[in-house]
C-alpha cells in the first residue's frame, strides 16, 4: 500500500510540474494564430503552447541536435534534434507548427520546443 501511495504520489508531481515534454504530447494548443498576428497576439501565450500557420522561410539542420524551421517574419521554431522532421519541410509550404511560446519581442519569436502539426487538423486562428 505505501508503494502505491508514492507511485500516485510520483505521477501526480509529474503531471502538474508543468513539464515542458507533456505539454507538447498532450496538451492542447491555448490559442492558435496565423503567423503575421503572432507579435500583436502572442505575448499573452508565453509559456504556453500555441498552434502557428505561415510560410516557411528557411530551414537550419546545419547542427543535427538543434534543428530550426523559420516561418514568415523570423518566426524561430526549434525541432530540437528532430532533423528528419525538419528536413520534410519544403521552403515555401504553408504548414501549421505547434509548440511552446518562450519569447515575443520586435524581430524575435520563438516556439521552443517546436513540431509540425497535422495539416488536417482543425486550425481557428485568433480574430
Amino acid at each position: 500500500m505505501n508503494t502505491l501511495l508514492r507511485i500516485s504520489f510520483l505521477i501526480l508531481a509529474f503531471l502538474v510540474s508543468g513539464c515542458t515534454g507533456w505539454k507538447m504530447d498532450y496538451g492542447k494548443p491555448a490559442a492558435h494564430i496565423q503567423a503575421e498576428d503572432l507579435r500583436t497576439k502572442g505575448k499573452p501565450y508565453i509559456g504556453g503552447k500555441v498552434a502557428i500557420r505561415g510560410k516557411v522561410e528557411s530551414v537550419d539542420t546545419t547542427n543535427s541536435q538543434s534543428c530550426w524551421v523559420i516561418l514568415e517574419g523570423n518566426i524561430r521554431c526549434h525541432y530540437g534534434d528532430f532533423q528528419a522532421a525538419a528536413n520534410e519541410v519544403k521552403v515555401g509550404e504553408t504548414i501549421t507548427v505547434s509548440g511552446v511560446l518562450t519569447v515575443v519581442e520586435d524581430g524575435k519569436v520563438v516556439l521552443d520546443p517546436a513540431l509540425g502539426r497535422d495539416p488536417k487538423a482543425p486550425f481557428n486562428p485568433l480574430k
